[in-house]
């Protein structure tokens, strides 16, 4: 009885790690703001890429306005812990609290701290600071590869092109 208390115990556990694992597997690649958001902030476009990692992602965003670009910079965004669902996509958004090093170069008008809102389902990710929204981002497939990387269609391109 007590073995079969610690099996049930370690799937769990597996099934969470699993659970965050696909969670931020989708959530890198490239993010681009609505347009409807972009007109509301006076900005012409705003991209926030999301690399791997689980806790930690390298990241960079760009925001850019009339005037030019105002925000250009490599940040790393660390997840605060979170309670994974085992089901990810049973919820309908799952809400991070994140800290961002922006690698010595901070800009004034951004905040060292966040909550990205993820809505899975939709390809959707918010970026809010308290009540001040700062960027409503869509899944942007057209900016990054379709496939992902070492996939077997990569590499028998690859091999064709090499050929």
């Amino acid at each position: 009885m007590e073995s079969a208390i610690y099996i049930i115990v370690i799937i769990i556990i597996l099934l969470i790690f699993n659970a965050r694992a696909i969670e931020h597997r989708d959530m890198c690649g490239f993010w681009s703001a609505s347009a409807e958001f972009c007109d509301e902030a006076e900005l012409e476009s705003a991209t926030l890429y999301l690399g791997s990692g689980l806790f930690t992602k390298d990241a960079y965003i760009i925001f850019e306005n009339a005037e030019g670009i105002i925000v250009n910079n490599p940040i790393d965004i660390k997840f605060g812990i979170n309670v994974p669902s085992i089901l990810p996509y049973r919820s309908h958004s799952r809400a991070y609290k994140c800290g961002i090093d922006w690698l010595g170069n901070k800009p004034e008008c951004m905040p060292s701290s966040v909550v990205l809102v993820h809505y899975p389902i939709l390809h959707k990710i918010v970026m809010h600071s308290g009540d001040e929204i700062i960027g409503i981002f869509y899944k942007n497939l057209s900016l990054g590869e379709l496939n992902p990387p070492n996939s077997e269609a990569e590499q028998s391109t690859k091999g064709e092109i090499l050929a």
